[in-house]
């Protein structure tokens, strides 16, 4: 696993109590940050991998905001001096090279992250990893490309299913990236509300078609039993009570 945007820790916390030996690559640029995650990995066995930067191009002068316990890059003005350091995905993993083979990338970067996802679509494109990451038009903006710019992209590098979470981490439904006129209309629904209304999108290669249909049935079995309600029954549909496939 790939965490961009690692914050203190708490995706590690959640991977390994599901899968405690599974390698994870931590990137965190903002140093408050950097050293609570450092102190709060410390005694995790096999311990997380730990770099202390900030993804990105490189091609701007950004300086890190925080608010409320997160951090997004701004641009800087002129009397702030240089922004900070930034990395690419690349160099991040030619030093890194174990990851190279990572199978899920996920970023929350408050705004970066499709500008991420972007730098990195020749690796994405040859290793086909999940990618889960925060969609957030109005902290997009500043930063090229788009968002549904860069969901064509990955419609043309093979991806097809994405699971759709609101902000709380309810799944709210699937779709595929070939219905340009929904994600349009999801790109509207989520604009013109700063930090109000966000959504994290998990997107799969066409080759884990069966993975991502796994996950939807297992989430939709989430919900039934929490909520205990009577489920909608498709045409030929494979989720069974419980969200067992």
């Amino acid at each position: 696993v790939i965490d961009i945007g690692a914050n203190v820790g708490d995706t590690v916390a959640v991977i390994h109590h599901h899968a405690p030996l599974l390698p994870i690559l931590c990137i965190e640029g903002l140093p408050k940050f950097f050293e609570l995650l450092a102190q709060n990995v410390s005694a995790t066995r096999p311990a997380p991998v730990i770099e202390k930067s900030f993804v990105g191009t490189g091609g701007e002068d950004l300086v890190p905001v925080v608010e409320e316990g997160t951090a997004k890059l701004v641009h800087a003005e002129p009397a702030e001096g240089p922004g900070v350091r930034m990395k690419s995905i690349d160099q991040i993993l030619e030093e890194h090279p174990s990851f190279q083979n990572s199978r899920l990338l996920k970023i929350d970067t408050d705004g970066m992250d499709i500008v991420i996802l972007n730098s990195a679509l020749g690796w994405i494109g040859r290793q086909k990893p999940v990618l889960f990451f925060e969609y957030a038009p109005d902290l997009q903006l500043g930063h090229k490309p788009g968002g549904i710019e860069v969901l064509d992209k990955l419609k043309s590098a093979g991806y097809r299913r994405v699971l759709v979470f609101d902000a709380d981490g309810d799944y709210m439904f699937s779709a595929e990236l070939e219905n340009a006129a929904l994600f349009s209309d999801l790109h509207e629904y989520f604009s013109g509300r700063p930090r109000e209304k966000y959504c994290d999108l998990c997107i799969f290669h066409a080759e884990d078609e069966e993975i991502a249909e796994t996950i939807r049935c297992n989430e939709l079995g989430v919900f039934r039993t929490a909520r205990k309600y009577s489920p909608a029954r498709l045409p030929d549909e494979p989720c069974q009570e419980g969200g067992k496939c």
